[in-house]
């Protein structure tokens, strides 16, 4: 499931295909001239979410199909689409991708794709976005109506059409153990002030955990992975939050609140709030993890939380998939709201009024949202309040990266479409829920409607209530500047992640404060920033 970082360097434009002739690519049709094969091929990248809801796909799809499907290819090598997809029809007879893109996600693949003789490498599937899912009844409308907003941008090329369906929701964030939390008494943090609060107070003076579980192990505010970036899945939304919705959403265009193509957006207060915030959580100089969590990869780190040797866990909703034969203990867990940042308090983020003074009454504010209370601290806006509302129902996502694409030379493209529109159908969600741990296509639907609800775990209850209202965070990739230029969220500075360099909080570390790893960041990507223009082809 682990999508790692890459460097700034690794573009995936091939050598022979330069950027001035990424304009021939606005039609987008295919040629092929192959003869129909009597079965619709399906790739599967197999990672956190597992093969067994599409395997359930297949076989009630094939009940009725004139045209049958087979799950030709399951691999957990990502490469695999590329080399495949870019092989073109001669070597490839695959029909339908569930796939699963790397940091500059799918659209690279379309200038590649001339490589071929394809205007565009992509079968087109607007109509599948203005067709009606089959079987919602009342609440049955076009797909692109029914389909988050954010997903229908995050499918859609520059010239309007739409070549990608997201098959995963992918929300990630803060998971707790809520058996721990109810045993010790503990509340749900509203703010970062309050989560450290928290960490603090599940420390003896000694700085040693205060709790052990039931095999004498001490339990650590806060477990981690060295190995990966799952810190992202806070810092991106601490970051966004801070600056707000729209601002951040501009860093994917690589453009400032003025809308100006800069290398500045690195500068930006909101990243540097965020950094400080994840370094607090996982330094060894604050002694909520264990000195020996940054060795961790993510099946160690996730392994370690559902032992009961943490609190809480930063990861995503294919966690329960992922680690389903681990631990009894996956029962009970959920998602936790993340913890608003404090800093959006601070007179250099993007609160409209900046009527809100304190933490206790930024909390205040966070009850009122939530139906807690009926008042609201003195002096405080609306226009704050909104903010702080719209900062409380943001959450990264990986679905964005979670797509499935029929290639534009395929043999079975009818075939392929007519599986598509089976998938999203109620009937497919209902396969998909029930045989993916809640897994689902991020439609705007009402989940207590769907019989497989009742059967969802507390963890995927948990999600499934986040995605009511939800704004979502994550990469987009319908840039040229991402997928092509490969603008990224976030940069391993110095091959490292910022999981690795804050928890390597040492004497020896050239990261002792995230205020030094962001200056660095900051550098690195004003070095780089004409080469991400030139290869987006804006310079």
């Amino acid at each position: 499931m682990k999508k790692v970082i890459k460097k700034i360097f690794t573009m995936l434009l091939i050598a022979s295909i330069t950027v001035s002739s990424l304009g021939i690519f606005a039609s987008c049709t295919g040629n092929s001239t192959k003869a129909d094969a009597s079965v619709t091929k399906i790739a599967l990248i197999q990672k956190g979410y597992g093969k067994a809801f599409l395997e359930a796909l297949v076989v009630e799809y094939n009940k009725t199909a004139t045209t049958k499907v087979e799950i030709a290819e399951s691999t957990s090598f990502m490469d695999y689409v590329e080399t495949t997809l870019l092989s073109g029809p001669k070597a490839n007879d695959i029909d339908l991708y569930f796939s699963i893109q790397g940091n500059n996600g799918a659209f690279g693949y379309i200038a590649q794709g001339k490589a071929n003789g394809y205007d565009c490498i992509f079968e087109d599937l607007s109509d599948i976005y203005n067709s009606v899912p089959t079987g919602y009844g009342e609440e049955g409308k076009p797909f692109k109506e029914m389909l988050n907003e954010y997903f229908v941008e995050a499918s859609t090329y520059t010239n309007g059409k739409q070549y990608l369906i997201p098959w995963a929701t992918g929300i990630e964030g803060l998971m707790y153990n809520t058996a721990l939390f109810e045993k010790h008494n503990l509340s749900v943090p509203r703010t970062t002030d309050e989560l450290f609060a928290l960490c603090d107070s599940l420390l003896g003076e000694d700085g040693v955990p205060k709790y052990e579980n039931e095999k004498g192990i001490p339990i650590y505010p806060y477990t981690f992975s060295g190995k990966v970036n799952y810190g992202m899945y806070l810092n991106t939304v601490w970051w966004a939050q801070f600056e707000g919705i729209d601002t951040f959403n501009n860093f994917l265009e690589g453009k400032d609140a003025n809308g100006n193509l800069t290398p500045e957006i690195f500068a930006q207060e909101g990243r540097l709030s965020a950094y400080k915030k994840y370094h607090k959580l996982i330094s060894k100089a604050s002694g909520y993890t264990d000195v020996n969590a940054n060795g961790n990869d993510f099946t160690t780190a996730q392994t370690s939380f559902l032992k009961e040797e943490s609190f809480m866990i930063a990861t995503g909703d294919w966690v329960e998939r992922e680690m389903e034969s681990s631990s009894s203990n996956i029962k009970t867990i959920e998602f936790m709201p993340i913890p608003v940042n404090s800093d959006i308090i601070d007179e250099g983020s993007a609160l409209p009024d900046h009527s809100i003074k304190s933490d206790a009454d930024l909390c205040a504010v966070i009850d009122y949202v939530n139906g807690k209370s009926e008042t609201l601290p003195t002096g405080v806006t609306q226009a704050d309040v909104d903010f702080v509302a719209s900062a409380m129902s943001m959450y990264m996502t990986e679905g964005d990266g979670h797509v499935m694409f029929i290639p534009s030379y395929a043999n079975q493209i009818n075939g392929a479409k007519d599986f598509i529109k089976f998938v999203i159908s109620k009937q497919g969600q209902e396969i998909m829920i029930k045989n993916g741990m809640g897994n689902r296509i991020p439609m705007d639907i009402d989940m207590t409607k769907m019989d497989a609800y009742n059967s969802l775990s507390q963890l995927q209850k948990s999600k499934m209530t986040i995605m009511d209202g939800i704004t979502y965070v994550g990469r987009k990739y319908n840039s040229a500047i991402t997928f092509n230029g490969g603008l990224s969220l976030w940069y391993s500075v110095d091959t490292n992640t910022c999981d690795a360099s804050f928890s390597m909080n040492t004497s020896s570390s050239s990261y002792k404060d995230a205020e030094t790893y962001w200056l660095r960041e900051c550098e690195l990507m004003r070095s780089q920033w004409d080469n991400i223009l030139q290869n987006a082809g804006i310079r």
